[in-house]
């Protein structure tokens, strides 16, 4: 659902149809178009450099200087969605090797009166440090529902099993 949102707002803005990736025995897909305007165009209109960025990525200050809590929301829960889960524990949890990205998202979710934490993580040595935001509380967590939520149907359900559990009264 998200990969063909994604290509039908990309042939309707710009005129490409998106191709596509899959990695065999994976989970997950890619949608890529090799149009230098439009990398051009993304890159200087969001203020993303080029070559590797995972550990350089923010929330652009065109975004952040709309002060839309729409908008807002909405781009947390697209955040959410791709780097985003919910664990078995019930911890809904944004993770990113950006430092700047992960505080900028905690600042946003405290913005809409959740509670996150700061984790940081490191697998191994050979590795980049991994950070994370972290919902917890009941009430944090109730607010993630009514203000984010997720769109992807399996974290969805996940969310709505932790609500009805936490909401429910103890027998």
């Amino acid at each position: 659902e998200h990969q063909a949102l994604y290509d039908s707002l990309i042939l309707k803005e710009f005129g490409l149809a998106p191709k596509h990736y899959r990695k065999p025995g994976k989970n997950c897909s890619a949608s890529y178009v090799y149009a230098k305007a439009l990398h051009w165009f993304l890159r200087n209109y969001f203020d993303v450099g080029n070559g590797r960025k995972c550990n350089k990525i923010s929330i652009p200050n065109k975004i952040l200087s709309l002060h839309d809590d729409l908008i807002l929301a909405s781009l947390l829960c697209g955040l959410f969605d791709s780097d985003g889960t919910i664990t078995n524990k019930g911890i809904v949890k944004y993770a990113s090797t950006s430092r700047k990205m992960v505080d900028q998202v905690m600042c946003e979710l405290s913005r809409f009166g959740m509670s996150p934490r700061f984790v940081e993580w490191l697998k191994a040595e050979r590795y980049l440090p991994l950070y994370t935001a972290e919902i917890r509380t009941k009430d944090s967590i109730k607010i993630f529902a009514e203000v984010v939520n997720f769109r992807h149907p399996a974290k969805q359900a996940r969310l709505r099993n932790r609500i009805a559990k936490i909401t429910s009264p103890i027998v």
